[in-house]
């Protein structure tokens, strides 16, 4: 292996290991790397330049100021209630109600973090009131956030089909039913738990009539996934322009419809929304940056060589990637994983004919676990801080969710057609 990819692995982990930012962590391995290589800064500059000169990566800033806007809006709230309405009596209710709210605001805004923010941040205190242990409402509020990415449109999605040549179109429809299929399992598993152990109070049934006034009470909510899925799917916006639609449509439906988002909201909505992007696409950048380099030395042909040298299986190659995105998620933040290893892989993929698209899900699905598990469990940490207790406590906790959720994973891998079915 040339010295200069081996002195860029070696600062990558190295500062990895004293807790650097991985953006930062990525750009000090590629400068060490070009200095090492004697390599053109110009190629550095050029692929920063290329990396946001992509179009469906702008798709992003869009979807996170349109999460914003809701998440400081009513709409989590109003489908809060629908949720209600519809699971409350089920025994374990708020367990059910957690699970399906985070599956409609994963609708609304693609992001792990911002769904947990908006539910967990109002059904946590909720659960807790009930009787619910702190740990337990804050395990559940946290798996549930994951389904934020799964369920489209998808922040991590647009990253991966932006980086692996994959329609991103495609991909929305591809994690429709595994997304449902996750937050199937976590509800099964987390109400029998609440009924095994006697969690909560049961509520009363609600009347059709109680839940169509409920549905009625969170049309402009409901309304974004129609606009932005719709127009997608029906030709009309590509997912740049769906993300646009989605902040002008809930920008106007909580300021002069609901008329729960102020002026001073509004700013504040722009504030979170350049910080969010800025961290993203300075990953990106570095991420891109970082692929070229590996990509100069002929990385992605060995990779590529010594996996069809191992095997030409393509059930044990999806396999043995599975679980190795599983332990990577520990450790490294998903979306970097997404941007450095997706033009390896895709040469591979072409030989063992997988359909990019299947793979993406699972790569993705097997990611969004990693925000489940410790050290760098990043649903945890704010679970944590929502619920009030302590990281051990909440870590403990979510483990009977993250075997539920490896379960529906290898359900995945061997039936490609739950991903496939649709598109």
């Amino acid at each position: 292996m040339d010295p200069a990819v081996i002195i860029c692995f070696v600062v990558l982990f190295g500062l990895l290991l004293l807790t650097v930012p991985i953006a930062v962590a990525i750009s000090c391995a590629v400068f060490a790397a070009i200095w090492v290589g004697d390599l053109e800064p110009m190629l550095f500059v050029q692929k920063l330049y290329a990396a946001f000169e992509n179009f469906p990566v702008m798709a992003i800033p869009f979807f996170l100021m349109a999460g914003s806007i809701m998440q400081r809006g009513s709409m989590a709230g109003a489908l809060i209630r629908v949720s209600q309405s519809l699971v409350g009596h089920i025994p374990g209710g708020l367990v059910h109600v957690s699970i399906l709210t985070c599956i409609f605001y994963g609708a609304l805004c693609g992001s792990a973090v911002a769904t947990l923010a908006a539910v967990g941040g109002l059904l946590v205190p909720a659960m807790k009131q009930e009787g619910y242990p702190a740990d337990f409402a804050a395990a559940i509020n946290a798996t549930g956030g994951t389904l934020g990415v799964l369920i489209p449109p998808s922040i991590t999605l647009i990253m991966y089909g932006a980086t692996g040549g994959v329609s991103i179109s495609d991909l929305f429809l591809a994690t429709i039913i595994p997304g449902c299929l996750a937050g199937l399992s976590i509800m099964v598993v987390g109400g029998y738990i609440a009924w095994k152990r006697g969690y909560g109070k049961r509520s009363p049934r609600a009347s059709w009539g109680e839940r169509i006034a409920a549905l009625w009470a969170a049309k402009w909510a409901l309304l974004v996934p129609f606009l932005v899925l719709g127009g997608i799917y029906g030709g009309i916006t590509t997912p740049t322009e769906a993300g646009v639609v989605a902040v002008v449509y809930a920008l106007c439906a909580e300021m002069f419809i609901t008329k729960h988002l102020t002026l001073k909201d509004v700013c504040a909505v722009v504030v979170d929304t350049v910080r969010s992007t800025a961290v993203i696409f300075f990953l990106i950048a570095s991420s891109q940056c970082l692929g070229m380099i590996l990509m100069q030395y002929n990385c992605h042909e060995l990779f590529a060589s010594w996996v069809t040298s191992v095997t030409t299986n393509p059930w044990i190659f999806l396999c043995a990637m599975m679980l190795f995105f599983l332990l990577l998620g520990c450790i490294l933040e998903g979306g970097a994983v997404i941007l450095v290893l997706t033009p390896f892989i895709m040469p591979v993929l072409k030989t063992l004919g997988i359909a990019p698209v299947h793979f993406g899900v699972l790569f993705i699905y097997a990611l969004i676990i990693g925000n489940l598990t410790p050290p760098v469990g990043l649903n945890l940490f704010m679970g944590a801080t929502i619920g009030g207790v302590s990281f051990a406590a909440i870590c403990r906790a979510v483990v009977p969710y993250v075997l539920a959720m490896v379960a529906v994973l290898f359900i995945l891998i061997f039936i490609p057609q739950l991903t496939l079915m649709v598109l």
